[in-house]
C-alpha cells in the first residue's frame, strides 16, 4: 500500500511539473492580449480536407505563416483546451488563396502545433524558412505527440538553429524525421523514439548532446553527412547494433574517434 502511495505521489509530481513547464512558456502573454489573440488579420482556408489558419508575416505582406486557431480563442486556456486543432496528416501548402489574393506560405507561427496531439504527420515544404517559438509541444516529463509517425522539416528552415533538448522525446510513434540544417542536436532530443529505424544527420550538425538517441531501440542506420565527425557528448547507446554511413573519404576520421568508432559498422557512401 505504501509503495502504491509513493508511486501515485510521484506521478502527480511529474504531471504538475509538466503543466508548469507548459505554462512557463506564456509568462509574457496576458489573457486576452489583442496582439496575441489577433483575429483581424487571421484567415482560415481548407486545403485537401484540412482547415488551416494563416496570419501575415507582417502588415500588408502576402507572405503568411500557418498559425493556430486565433479565430476561436480569447486566452491561453481556450487555446490549450480548444477542439479546433490540427489533426491527421498536416501537409502545409506552399501557397494559399484567400479573397482573390494568392499568399506565399513561408513557415510556421509561434505555437502553431502546440498541444495538437492528434497530428499523425507534419510536412513543411522546401523553401519555407520560418519556425516560431514553441511551435512543437515538448517537455522533459512527458509527450503528447505520440501519434505522429512522420515529420519533414525542410533544409531551408533557417529559424531553427538547433534541435532543442528533449524536442522529440517520447514521440513513440515517430518513424521518420527529416532534420533541417541545424548546427546541433540537443540532449535527449530523440530519446525513446522507439520506432525510428533510420536517421539522416545533415552536414551542418557540429555537436550531438547526451542521450540524443537513447532508447531508439529500432534504429539500425545512422547517416552522417559531415566529413568531420560531429562532437559527441558521450557514446551513443545503440551504436553496437547500428550501422553508420559517412561521406566518401571520411571513414578513417570516424574510425579513430573515441565514440563514433563504437558503431557496428562504418561504411562510406
Amino acid at each position: 500500500m505504501k509503495r502504491k502511495t509513493i508511486l501515485f505521489l510521484q506521478a502527480v509530481a511529474i504531471a504538475s511539473l509538466s503543466v508548469l513547464w507548459s505554462c512557463d512558456k506564456y509568462d509574457d502573454v496576458q489573457e486576452g492580449n489583442v496582439d496575441y489573440f489577433d483575429r483581424s488579420k487571421t484567415f482560415a482556408e481548407e486545403v485537401n480536407g484540412q482547415t488551416y489558419w494563416f496570419i501575415p508575416e507582417q502588415d500588408g505582406s502576402t507572405n503568411v505563416l500557418v498559425t493556430w486557431n486565433r479565430l476561436g480563442c480569447n486566452s491561453i486556456v481556450d487555446y490549450v483546451r480548444q477542439s479546433a486543432k490540427y489533426t491527421g496528416d498536416v501537409n502545409i501548402p506552399s501557397t494559399v488563396s484567400h479573397g482573390g489574393v494568392t499568399y506565399t506560405v513561408v513557415g510556421a507561427d509561434d505555437n502553431a502545433f502546440y498541444h495538437c496531439n492528434g497530428i499523425t504527420s507534419l510536412r513543411l515544404q522546401e523553401g519555407m524558412t520560418r519556425w516560431g517559438e514553441h511551435t512543437w509541444f515538448y517537455s522533459p516529463f512527458r509527450s503528447l505527440m505520440t501519434k505522429v509517425t512522420d515529420i519533414y522539416l525542410p533544409s531551408t528552415l533557417s529559424d531553427l538553429k538547433e534541435i532543442p533538448d528533449y524536442y522529440f522525446m517520447n514521440n513513440t510513434g515517430l518513424v521518420t524525421c527529416h532534420i533541417p540544417n541545424v548546427t546541433a542536436i540537443g540532449d535527449s532530443a530523440f530519446f525513446k523514439c522507439s520506432k525510428m529505424t533510420t536517421v539522416n544527420i545533415p552536414a551542418t550538425v557540429k555537436t550531438i548532446g547526451k542521450g540524443a538517441f537513447t532508447s531508439c531501440s529500432k534504429l539500425v542506420e545512422l547517416h552522417v553527412e559531415a566529413t568531420d565527425p560531429p562532437v559527441l557528448s558521450e557514446a551513443i547507446s545503440i551504436a553496437a547494433k547500428c550501422n553508420l554511413y559517412v561521406p566518401s573519404g571520411s571513414k578513417a576520421a570516424y574510425e579513430t574517434d573515441e565514440f563514433w568508432s563504437m558503431f557496428k559498422t562504418i561504411t562510406e557512401e
